[in-house]
């Protein structure tokens, strides 16, 4: 694997561990700001085969444990779907697959900040 193969994959453990270990706010963000279909766009390109495989695990994981047609984040579904359409080939789990696993929140947000909602409200978006 070349060098720059190496650091994307590095970037996507990175987002799996911080999928996997945050709260709901991180999953939100993921599902709304577009990485998503930027992750699709990388796969239809045909990257480095380890990129490819690691964007297919981490969508398969994410639209299992977060999406569903019905879920309240369907954007991880739709980005499967995607996948999907285009042929792609989902590398098969394993029982050491590692899923997400978050644990309830003590305090659940009852609200998300405004600012991520609307980029525009924030004093600094001038």
């Amino acid at each position: 694997m070349e060098k720059t193969s190496k650091r994307v994959v590095a970037t996507f453990d990175l987002l799996e561990t911080i999928v996997k270990n945050c709260i709901d706010i991180v999953h939100m963000l993921v599902a709304e700001k577009g990485v998503l279909p930027e992750m699709v766009k990388i796969v239809k390109k045909k990257p480095d085969f380890q990129v490819k495989e690691k964007i297919l695990i981490l969508i398969d994981t994410w639209q299992e444990a977060l999406g569903g047609a019905g879920a309240r984040y369907p954007q991880f579904f739709s980005a499967y779907q995607d996948l999907l359409c285009i042929g792609a080939v989902f590398p098969q789990r394993t029982e050491r697959s590692a899923p997400i696993i978050t644990t309830p929140q003590t305090h659940p947000l009852t609200s998300y900040p405004q600012n991520l909602h609307n980029p525009e409200s924030r004093p600094d978006a001038a």
